[in-house]
């Protein structure tokens, strides 16, 4: 145990040496906490007394900014909206360390926000503001630009693809054609991702069923019948032959199941220092 924990350790360390990439959806987390005693009179409704207020990155912002927590030299790329959101997100970005200069503005959409508001420690409800996107085609030429100069300068590249436009067929066939590596995909719709290459794909389990489903055709009943460990390890294990990947690793609620003798390889760069986005 005190060798894979020294091993463990020691990888984590890597990351100090690496130039991460991360390529998504990024989204503003807004979370406004308080308490309740009553009910509305207008509705069957609780009233929550403010007590406070936190804003955090999220979607791809907050995989780049625990990233950059590992000790990763890491960059963002995305699309935000030209208003207040995306001023904040801006903002809880330098905070912690993540450069916001490649992150794209534009009048075509807000910025990705979910807004929860909990009281007494209890969720009451979330509102979500942006939805599916099809950007211009000129902010699209100034995103693929973005990523195609970026790739040749980082040690790793991340999509985390939400579903929200970012990741379009263009931006699949600049992975397809560059081949980064290691590349790991975190998205929603994984049948997408089945010929672009990936190094490891990392569904939770909602998404390793839907995939199943997506790629046999249906699941078999012992794959509906089976236990969430069960079902996220045959995920790791069968999709390895229907998709051009090295590896999966499903995330289950406190477990994970990682494909066979999954280790990906880490290399660092000896690049100079990433140059900043042309405009």
């Amino acid at each position: 145990m005190r060798m894979e924990a020294t091993t463990l350790t020691a990888r984590v360390r890597r990351f100090n040496r690496l130039r991460a990439l991360v390529i998504g959806d990024a989204m503003l987390d807004t979370y406004i906490e308080g308490t309740a005693t009553r009910l509305c009179r207008e509705g069957p409704a609780p009233i929550v007394s403010k007590t406070g207020e936190r804003r955090a990155p999220g979607g791809a912002a907050n995989v780049a900014v625990n990233l950059s927590a590992l000790g990763a030299d890491t960059h963002l790329i995305g699309v935000i909206g030209a208003d207040a959101t995306g001023a904040s997100l801006r903002e809880a970005l330098q905070t912690r360390g993540v450069s916001d200069e490649w992150l794209l503005e534009t009048s075509e959409a807000p910025t990705l926000h979910k807004m929860r508001i909990l009281a007494d420690g209890q969720y009451v409800v979330r509102l979500d503001e942006g939805d599916e996107v099809a950007y211009a085609p000129a902010l699209r030429r100034r995103l693929l630009a973005h990523c195609e100069a970026a790739i040749e300068q980082c040690d790793l590249v991340i999509v985390s693809d939400y579903a929200y436009g970012i990741v379009a067929d263009d931006l699949l066939d600049l992975l397809r054609e560059r081949q980064p590596r290691p590349l790991v995909i975190d998205a929603k719709h994984l049948s997408r991702y089945r010929t672009v290459g990936a190094s490891v794909i990392t569904p939770n389990q909602s998404e390793a069923l839907q995939t199943l489903a997506e790629v046999q055709a249906c699941a078999s009943n012992h794959q509906r019948e089976a236990s969430p460990i069960a079902q996220g390890r045959a995920m790791a294990r069968r999709p390895l032959g229907a998709f051009d990947i090295e590896h999966a690793v499903v995330t289950l609620p406190n477990k994970a199941s990682m494909s066979p003798a999954a280790q990906v390889r880490l290399s660092t760069s000896q690049r100079g220092p990433l140059g900043r986005p042309t405009t």
